[in-house]
C-alpha cells in the first residue's frame, strides 16, 4: 500500500502473510517505509495451542533498535474466561 499525505509525502507498507493450517501457524512480515526512505519492520509468528494461541513479534526501528512482544492467550470454555498475558521488551537487542 502507498499513501500520499496532504503535504505530498508518501509512505509505503508491504506485507506478506503465510498461513499453514496443518501446522496451525501464521507468519506475517511487514515493512514500513517512511517519507524519509527509512524502513521499520515487524515480524510476527502466531501458533494455535490446545487452549488458545501464542504470538511473538519482533519490531525493528529505522535506526536498528528493536523490541519484542509476546502474547499468550488461554481460553477456558467451561468457565467462560480468557486470560491474556503480554510481555513487551523495548530495545531487546541492547545490553
Amino acid at each position: 500500500d502507498v499513501v500520499t499525505g496532504a503535504n505530498g509525502n508518501t509512505r509505503r507498507r508491504d506485507a506478506s502473510v503465510v498461513n499453514d493450517p496443518a501446522a496451525g501457524t501464521r507468519t506475517r512480515d511487514v515493512i514500513h517505509t517512511g517519507p524519509d526512505g527509512q524502513t521499520r519492520t515487524a515480524q510476527s509468528t502466531a501458533q494455535r495451542t490446545d487452549d488458545g494461541f501464542e504470538r511473538d513479534v519482533i519490531y525493528t526501528g529505522k535506526d536498528g533498535q528493536s523490541a519484542t512482544k509476546s502474547i499468550d492467550v488461554i481460553k477456558d470454555p467451561d468457565s467462560g474466561t480468557t486470560i491474556r498475558q503480554v510481555t513487551f521488551d523495548r530495545n531487546a537487542d541492547q545490553p
